[in-house]
This record gives C-alpha cells, structure tokens and sequence, in this order.
C-alpha cells in the first residue's frame, strides 16, 4: 500500500514544480537551478520506484519526459538570458543524464537507468554546490 501512497504524490510534486518553472524569470538563474534540482531529485525516486518494480515502466517514462522537457526549455531560458556558464554547464549535465534515462527506460535496460541515475546524482550535487555557493543561497 505504502508505494501507492507514494506514487499518488509525485504527480503532485510535478506539477508544483512544472507551475514554479512557468513563473520562473528567465533572469533568475538560482531559481531556474532549484526548479532543476527538484526534477533531478524526483526523477532519482521515479527511476527507484521503476527498479525495484512498484511503478510501471510508462508511468516512469511519462514522469521522466516531462520533466526533461521542462528541464530543457529551462536550459534554453539560462542560455537565452546569459547565465553565468556554470550554471548552465550543471543544468545540461542535469539534461544529458535525463536524456540517457529516457533511452534506457524506453528500451527497458536496468543497468543504463541506473547508470543514468548516478550521472543524475552527480550533475544534482554539482548543481546544488553551485547553488550554495551563490550569495545568499538557502538550496
């Protein structure tokens, strides 16, 4: 019962980050990095909750392309506006392991989306050191 629980909240949790990224100024880089952050720390339970088999494979797949999409109109936003290079370098770490986890769930390979989940973890912790290293940051 327990990860249905679970599963009945992340659609919630998406689209509250889905609404953050349509208020978001283009020009808001730490804003725009923490609505990555978020993606990037949900999709690591959707890719959990897909290994270890309590969700099914669309419904990952669906939860991983939406927020990949958000994530690369983000990047489009940060590169539009300037962003300092580090932050869009990080973000497009963020988006390269989302694009890795696609494929990899699309064709259903466990270890690539587990290879995907670990770039993603990495990018994240970069992405999140960038965001504690702004003046004023709370991450």
């Amino acid at each position: 019962m327990k990860p249905i629980r679970f599963l009945s909240l992340v659609p919630l949790l998406a689209a509250v980050a889905l609404t953050c990224a349509a208020c978001s100024s283009s020009s808001d880089t730490a804003s725009d990095a923490r609505i990555v952050l978020s993606y990037a720390r949900s999709a690591s339970q959707w890719m959990d909750s897909w290994l270890d088999g309590t969700s099914p494979s669309s419904y990952a797949r669906r939860s991983v392309d939406s927020a990949s999409e958000q994530i690369g109109k983000i990047a489009g936003e940060l590169q539009r506006a300037h962003a300092p290079a580090d932050a869009a370098s990080h973000v497009h770490a963020v988006q390269a392991a989302f694009d890795t986890a696609r494929t990899a769930l699309d064709s259903g390979d466990r270890a690539r989306v587990s290879q995907a989940q670990s770039a993603m973890h990495d990018a994240a912790l970069r992405l999140d050191a960038w965001l504690r290293a702004q003046p004023g940051a709370a991450s």
